[in-house]
């Protein structure tokens, strides 16, 4: 229910829940007529605004993710690949099937940059402006 229901109330797109398998153990749902995104990067970097999120700065991710606060808490949202950046009914670029992830309190004792990127989409979110990224004018090859 996550899977749907987080990514949903951050902004991205909603997802139609269908029911119950008829024997109870399987949630049916479908997504909403999604289109092609029209250029990736600008696509997907628009749709992670739209969802608030921020990018954690110092954890040797090797994949992209943002971290996004989303109905009184920090998520982490990854798999942001090009079958999952899409253009809504509404020609706006969005988010679908991403992967999910609740950051729990130990992780934010233990990983100071997750806790501060937590801090980063919790302002990002009450304010709609986007926290600087220290890194984010210097280009990657020169750090």
């Amino acid at each position: 229910m996550e899977k749907i229901a987080v990514p949903n109330a951050g902004g991205g797109l909603p997802t139609e829940l269908i029911g119950l398998a008829a024997t109870g153990d399987y949630l049916l749902a479908k997504q909403p007529l999604a289109y092609v995104y029209e250029d990736f990067t600008a696509d997907r970097e628009r749709a992670e605004t739209t969802m608030r999120g921020v990018y954690p700065v110092g954890g040797g991710l090797r994949q992209r993710v943002i971290v996004s606060h989303i109905e009184s808490a920090p998520w982490i949202i990854g798999d942001l690949h090009e079958r999952n950046i899409m253009r809504d009914s509404n020609g706006q670029p969005t988010i679908i099937d991403a992967l999910i992830g609740k950051i729990t309190p130990l992780s934010r004792k233990k990983l100071g940059w997750l806790d501060e990127a937590c801090q980063n989409a919790k302002l990002f979110r009450q304010t709609g402006r986007r926290p600087r990224n220290p890194f984010g004018d210097v280009d990657d090859d020169e750090l």
